[in-house]
Parts: structure tokens; C-alpha cells; sequence
């Protein structure tokens, strides 16, 4: 069996990461769950959650705002809507995005449509500066 698999991570935008790896662990729609190499075919929904690439001290991990998973015994490709690196987070910018997010959201309150995507862009916020906050814990 082998130790590793292909894992790439891809934003609409551009191709994040193309790596091999050791291990995953995915905010699928049912849960968090697991990948290592060999695992078992799957396609999953992700939700808005923490993205864990590799293990240990080692882990990088990533606010993803949802997307999906195609999970192969040897292959593993992310697609996500939106996902922020734990080191690369712009506090200020993030703090802003929340409050113009909390202020459209509040605005949009009959919107329904509306009021869900405000909704959608403060909870990935304030899971960037969540995410944020445990990298800080973690290179002190």
C-alpha cells in the first residue's frame, strides 16, 4: 500500500497546492472525515470549515468556504469555493470583510436569498480569523 497520494487543492481562481500527502481531514457536508492513501472512492459536498493538509507539527491548515471532494485510492482533488491559508491571513482585511458582511446582512433581513449569502461571507470570515488565531497558538 503506498504512504502517500496525490492531493490537489483548487480555488476557481488558480491551482493552490499539487502535492503528495499522508493524510487529510475534510469538512465534508455529514461531517469531518479522514483521507489517507488507498482510501475508498467518494465524492462529498464540503461545508464552511477547517481543511487539515498533512499531520502533526507539520498540518497546514485552511478556512474553506465549501466545495468538493473527489476522494480516489490514490488521488485526492478539493474543489473549494473559497479557502484561506492559516499563515497568509490578512487581519484587517478580514476584520473589514466582517463588518460589511454584518452590516448587508442586517440590511438584508427581508432578502432571504440576500441575507443567506451575507450570512455565508460573515461565518467564512470570522472562520479565517478563527483559523488566524490558531496558527498564532501554534508558532508561539
Amino acid at each position: 500500500m503506498a504512504v502517500t497520494f496525490q492531493f490537489d487543492l483548487v480555488t476557481p481562481e488558480k491551482l493552490v497546492l499539487s502535492q503528495a500527502e499522508v493524510m487529510l481531514t475534510v469538512p465534508g457536508a455529514e461531517g469531518y472525515f479522514g483521507v489517507l492513501p488507498g482510501h475508498t472512492p467518494l465524492v462529498s459536498l464540503l461545508t464552511a470549515g477547517v481543511l487539515t493538509v498533512g499531520e502533526g507539527k507539520e498540518a497546514v491548515r485552511y478556512a474553506i468556504a465549501g466545495g468538493y471532494a473527489e476522494i480516489l485510492p490514490d488521488r485526492t482533488t478539493i474543489l473549494a469555493d473559497r479557502l484561506q491559508c492559516w499563515d497568509s491571513v490578512n487581519v484587517a482585511a478580514v476584520e473589514a470583510e466582517k463588518r460589511a458582511a454584518s452590516d448587508a446582512e442586517l440590511a438584508s433581513r427581508d432578502e432571504e436569498s440576500t441575507n443567506k449569502f451575507w450570512k455565508k461571507r460573515l461565518a467564512f470570515a470570522e472562520l479565517c480569523l478563527d483559523v488566524h488565531q490558531q496558527y498564532l497558538h501554534r508558532s508561539s
